[in-house]
């Protein structure tokens, strides 16, 4: 017959009992677990009824609402990023068949502060040339080592003014330059102008430009 020694447990302490040399601690009822009471003529111990939706029921239903919200969300995504409309790739021949030419309407001399340019741009391919011009251009009047032109740059560029070239067509224009600080001497002289690709423009970046120069040319900058 085995020994059992009674030890009193300290006050706030769980009652145990000493059997064999090892201790057995009461279990703590729990109480999420709705209990009945025994029927007098059942030796066992009382039955136990769990509340209604298990853990993991509920689990699984708080992971299915999660993977809705989810899937809810990223459709709204889906269409907001659809609905932006789509840029078109920047073509790296635009441009190319283009050529411009550059003359000024007067000899320049010491202390002018502006020149009238006359531009010439001529499609020279062989297919219908679609373009915009852009804010950027400009004039370079290069006098020992200083540039007394003029120029305008932008950096988002847009589309101004629309226009069309047939193959062989030119369009021509006039600007006045303002000149700072012409000096006396050979000057190097050109001139350009961007033109930008009205298909590939972008809300936030501007839109996608070629830069078309003319040929450089030597002029002398005379005293007055």
């Amino acid at each position: 017959m085995l020994a059992i020694n009674d030890v009193r447990p300290a006050p706030g302490q769980p009652l145990s009992w000493r059997r064999c040399g090892w201790a057995a601690h009461r279990e703590r009822p729990n109480p999420r677990v709705q209990r009945t009471r025994a029927y007098a003529s059942l030796r066992r111990s009382p039955l136990t009824r769990h509340p209604l939706g298990s853990g993991k029921s509920r689990k699984w239903f708080g992971g299915l609402v999660l993977v809705a919200i989810v899937a809810v969300g990223c459709t709204s995504a889906t269409q907001a990023v659809s609905a932006a409309p789509a840029v078109a790739r920047p073509r790296s021949s635009f441009g190319q068949s283009l050529s411009l030419a550059m003359s000024l309407e007067s000899a320049l001399a010491v202390g002018d502060t502006a020149v009238t340019a006359k531009f010439t741009l001529t499609n020279n391919g062989s297919a219908v040339f679609e373009g915009c011009f852009g804010p950027s251009w400009g004039v370079s009047v290069i006098v020992g080592g200083h540039d007394a032109g003029h120029l305008v740059r932008v950096d988002h560029p847009r589309c101004d003014e629309r226009f069309t070239l047939l193959p062989g067509q030119k369009i021509v224009w006039s600007k006045t330059v303002p000149l700072s600080t012409l000096r006396a001497g050979m000057a190097k002289v050109t001139g350009w102008v961007r033109v930008v690709d009205p298909a590939a423009c972008d809300q936030r970046y501007g839109c996608h430009e070629a830069s078309v120069a003319s040929q450089l040319m030597t002029i002398a900058i005379g005293e007055r």
